[in-house]
């Protein structure tokens, strides 16, 4: 295979393509298996609760809140690396999302929204660039150390550590986007998320999500 690339490509495209597969070979995955599942037991294994994801949403939130001014396409993929609003499976997702939130505001000029592992609230913004005429009372539940970075970028949000404060409250809408992998009940997580209650109300760590 190596001889036919060598045959057909150009020398200096052989050359780039093998300095960056060198390269990604020597870059540290980006996942680890972990044989003993949830039952590991090891103060090393944090994994969102990570300082340096914070820092990494801190650097990219400038490009993220500009992409989402204007007129211009939803693209925005928030953990991009090179973020842009032309996305198009980005621009999908919150299409999706945005069906399902002007559903939850038929009538209404208030909503109240969790966010269960919304990270830095950029679903916050989200919301608020798709429906600026609603008011939204946004609350997110995610780590500590992420919950103190969406608290720094969006004062006037709320972040939650604790999950007995969260099922106090009720919300008109509940949306679990990527995080439900995260916990090890999930089934029954997922089970009273599909409950199809009209005024949410989130008990015994289960929660109602698009």
């Amino acid at each position: 295979m190596r001889h036919v690339a060598k045959q057909f490509l150009p020398p200096i495209a052989v050359s780039v393509a093998r300095r960056f597969l060198q390269s990604r070979d020597k870059q540290p995955p980006q996942c680890e298996y972990v044989p003993e599942g949830w039952s590991a037991k090891d103060d090393h294994i944090k994994g969102w609760n990570e300082e340096s994801i914070a820092e990494a949403q801190r650097a990219r939130w400038p490009a993220f809140v500009l992409n989402l001014g204007g007129t211009g396409p939803l693209g925005v993929a928030h953990e991009a690396v090179a973020p842009t609003r032309e996305g198009w499976e980005a621009h999908n997702t919150l299409m999706c999302y945005a069906y399902v939130l002007t559903l939850a505001t038929r009538k209404r000029d208030s909503l109240t929204v969790l966010d269960w592992g919304g990270g830095a609230g950029h679903y916050c913004l989200i919301s608020k660039a798709l429906l600026p005429d609603v008011h939204i009372e946004y609350h997110c539940y995610d780590t500590p150390v992420l919950c103190r970075l969406g608290r720094e970028l969006l004062p006037h949000a709320s972040f939650h550590t604790n999950a007995d404060d969260v099922f106090q409250r009720q919300y008109d809408l509940v949306l679990v986007s990527g995080s439900i992998q995260y916990f090890e009940n999930w089934p029954e997580i997922l089970g009273e998320a599909c409950s199809g209650q009209s005024r949410l109300s989130l008990r015994h760590q289960t929660a109602n999500c698009i």
